[in-house]
């Protein structure tokens, strides 16, 4: 699965550091997601004009083949979610400006 929206006027990627004191399968469990049948495999948070939404990304463990399902949580306020990652970072580029997504950021400035 990737990520998308409407336009998708920008792209990119994510990575993410799960928080050293939790764990991913400790949070599932306590937001009641029946590990006995869903194996926790990702997750998704989808933003839109200030209405955020949380889902874990689960393998159904009832079914024969490969067979992937989404289970949305409430998780307010926003920062419960955020505080799970010791670090979450998003990069996205204008879609039109593909050539530059290898690129390496050579200085980094603070505006002020």
């Amino acid at each position: 699965m990737r990520a998308e929206t409407q336009y998708e006027d920008f792209i990119g990627t994510v990575a993410a550091d799960f928080n050293a004191d939790d764990s991913f399968v400790e949070f599932c469990r306590a937001v009641d997601i029946d590990l006995n049948r869903y194996k926790p495999v990702g997750f998704r948070f989808h933003c839109s004009y200030g209405k955020f939404d949380t889902a874990i990304h689960c393998q159904d463990l009832h079914e024969a083949k490969p067979y992937l399902v989404e289970l949305k949580f409430k998780c307010e306020p926003i920062e419960v979610f955020f505080h799970l990652f010791r670090a979450l970072q998003v990069v996205a580029y204008d879609r039109t400006c593909g050539e530059y997504t290898e690129l390496p950021i050579e200085k980094s400035f603070v505006l002020e």
